[in-house]
């Protein structure tokens, strides 16, 4: 974030050519789908008792939900947070770049203690952790 930042005090178009640095891996995953996968045993006899349980619909629809609006709010920020920036601060491109990436890092810094929360908190209550904690993030802003 910081680089593309950097790069767009120059052109706004130029951060952009980092997505060509996908184009260096394309060799390495041309070459692991040439591999072929293991041998699996397939050999099963197909009864009944073999059959999976049905993925219960309510439990399933939350979790899609709060992923999707999740990730929606998540994306707010590096989309709308430089164009609030420039109205607001006048702020540089890199000034913008350095705001996305500390959200960015601060993020990045929380996930090293994921194992922590995980132990005091169930699924729920990390969604609502995180919910809310990028509410408070968003009310700060505003």
């Amino acid at each position: 974030m910081l680089l593309g930042g950097y790069l767009a005090s120059f052109n706004w178009k130029i951060p952009f050519l980092g997505y060509l640095l996908a184009f260096l891996i394309v060799p390495s995953g041309l070459i692991a789908l040439s591999n072929r996968l293991p041998a699996t045993n397939v050999a099963r006899k197909g009864t009944d008792n073999d059959t999976l349980p049905a993925v219960p619909f309510w439990p399933s629809a939350y979790v899609f939900v709060s992923a999707f609006l999740a990730s929606g709010l998540f994306f707010i920020t590096p989309v709308q947070l430089p164009f609030y920036l420039k109205n607001a601060f006048n702020a540089s491109p890199f000034e913008m770049g350095a705001a996305i990436a500390l959200g960015n890092t601060v993020g990045a810094g929380i996930s090293l203690f994921y194992h922590r929360f995980r132990r005091h908190l169930n699924y729920v209550g990390i969604y609502a952790f995180i919910f809310l904690a990028m509410a408070a993030g968003y009310w700060l802003v505003a």
